[in-house]
Formats: structure tokens, C-alpha cells, sequence
């Protein structure tokens, strides 16, 4: 349960880096028979987590982007022209 917890709490790090080994040590524990049914519940768990931040993110992010578009007229409809 240890490593579970220690892979969990770098999973959701902030640092992209830290993020994917913590990711990589769950796949892994979750592949291996260290941990019980009720172990695999909370990987899933956690894991779906991770995807809805991720996707929350994302939507945000595009929201800005599209936002910083249509205020600065960056669209692909934009020629680049100011005449």
C-alpha cells in the first residue's frame, strides 16, 4: 500500500515529469499482484480523476485560446492584413 501511495501522490503533481513516473508506477502496480481488489478500486479511481482534471484543463485552455482569438483577431479566418 506504500508504494500505492507514493505513486498516487506523484501522479497528481503538478510537474508533467513527476506526473508520468507516478502514472507509470500505478500502470504497474496495477499490473502486478501487489495489490488487492480493493487497491485496484482506488487505481481506477484515481485514475479517472487524473482524466477529468486533464480534460477540465483542456476545455479550459481551448477556452482561452478562443477567447484570445476573437479579441485579438487570430482566427483562421484572419489574413494577417490591417488595411
Amino acid at each position: 500500500m506504500r508504494l500505492l501511495r507514493w505513486a498516487a501522490e506523484l501522479a497528481l503533481e503538478r510537474d508533467q515529469r513527476r506526473a508520468g513516473v507516478g502514472i507509470a508506477a500505478m500502470d504497474a502496480l496495477q499490473e502486478s499482484e501487489l495489490l488487492q481488489d480493493e487497491d485496484l478500486d482506488l487505481v481506477e479511481t484515481i485514475a479517472q480523476s487524473l482524466v477529468e482534471e486533464t480534460e477540465a484543463q483542456y476545455d479550459h485552455d481551448t477556452a482561452i485560446r478562443e477567447d484570445d482569438e476573437v479579441a485579438y483577431g487570430g482566427g483562421a479566418e484572419s489574413t494577417g492584413d490591417d488595411d
